[in-house]
């Protein structure tokens, strides 16, 4: 199909198609969009998806799998070009992310300190919080907590508070791996690692 050459302009997270520089997705406030041209092109991926805000898109890096995530419409799935969306989980869910070194698993993350994990392709979800502290901010002064994988180390995953907590075990446990932010009230809202 033809596409587009602008996009919403309230974008809130990135996926780049692996082994490709000039092909990726982008979360906006009007929906999901793809481009195969470094952003010069873009194709509208919202025909089925029940339109809210989208606060992250992951790729699968094994498939043509797409994850969006966002405001009342959850984590919906879509699979193939242009088909239908499915719902994978219901509810507002900020991060999600395919874990890079296991098949079958996906992580998402909801309001306050609710990491998720599905070790089935997204069919049914456990909240994985086991050692994170309870006395860490929850709630809406938190809504969105960073939570990725660190591509680096199997199993590895980093979530942010008031701190960063790993899971060295694919979310099963977590302990602190820094301190606590100094200010009172601030919470971090990006973490990332460095590949290689």
């Amino acid at each position: 199909g033809n596409g587009q050459p602008l996009i919403h302009e309230g974008m809130f997270g990135m996926a780049f198609q692996p082994g490709s520089l000039n092909a990726f997705y982008v979360a906006t406030e009007g929906g999901i969009y793809r481009t195969d041209a470094g952003g010069q092109v873009w194709f509208n991926l919202n025909q089925s998806l029940p339109i809210a805000q989208i606060d992250a898109v992951a790729v699968n890096p094994g498939s043509s799998t797409i994850l969006a995530a966002g405001e009342s419409n959850g984590l919906m799935s879509l699979s193939g070009e242009l088909s239908t969306w499915t719902q994978l989980l219901r509810g507002n869910t900020g991060a999600v992310f395919f874990d890079p070194f296991q098949s079958g698993y996906l992580y998402g993350g909801q309001v306050a300190i609710t990491p998720l994990r599905s070790t089935d392709g997204g069919a049914t979800w456990n909240q994985k919080s086991s050692g994170i502290s309870s006395t860490d901010p929850t709630g809406y002064d938190y809504y969105y907590a960073p939570y990725l994988a660190d591509p680096n180390l199997a199993g590895n995953l980093l979530f942010g508070t008031t701190r960063v907590w790993r899971s060295t075990n694919q979310g099963t446990s977590w302990s602190a791996v820094s301190p606590q932010l100094a200010t009172p009230g601030n919470n971090l809202t990006v973490i990332a690692v460095t590949p290689g």
